[in-house]
């Protein structure tokens, strides 16, 4: 046994979980084996059936705990493995579709921006349009008769001038 630093008997620490489990599995192994021996070597078969019957189920638990355990114990070690792998593969996906979330939510800004730049230009065409149709019905209402007066003169002028174009022709 050896001192620890604090007062504490630590002879047991330098055995690790596993190495406890050994040892305990090969001292009942050991043990059922040199009492199945002696049993055996003196030939007391009501005793060896006795000793069966009671370590038997004993050897059985120990092999069991101790074979059996490694296999689940490395199967539950896989499936943290993987189960962590998946979870950072999950985590690097989410990653991505929030920057695309957020990329086309910009995105989306800067259309809603141009079409209200847009809607703000179209208004502003409008009311220029509205003031030159406004202008255009003021200047008819106001010099209308004066423009069917020129117009007529100028189409008379006109056939006058070059109405007989298509009897000479």
């Amino acid at each position: 046994m050896t001192q620890g630093h604090d007062g504490v008997k630590t002879w047991h620490k330098w055995l690790d979980k596993d190495m406890r489990s050994f040892v305990v599995a090969m001292t009942v192994i050991v043990s059922f084996v040199i009492v199945f021996g002696l049993v055996t070597f003196y030939k007391d078969i009501e005793t060896l059936k006795t000793v069966a019957a009671i370590w038997g189920v004993w050897i059985g638990a120990v092999i069991g705990y101790y074979f059996g355990s490694k296999p689940v114990e490395s199967l539950m070690e896989t499936i943290v493995a993987l189960s962590q792998q998946r979870i950072s593969d999950l985590e690097s996906e989410l990653k991505k579709h929030v920057e695309i979330r957020t990329n086309l939510e910009t995105e989306l800004k800067n259309k809603n921006r141009q079409i209200d730049q847009f809607e703000s230009r179209l208004k502003t065409e409008e009311q220029v349009k509205n003031a030159a149709i406004g202008a255009i019905d003021w200047i008819v209402k106001t010099y209308g008769q004066q423009f069917d007066k020129d117009v007529n003169a100028s189409l008379k002028t006109f056939i006058d001038k070059y109405g007989n174009i298509k009897k000479e022709v």
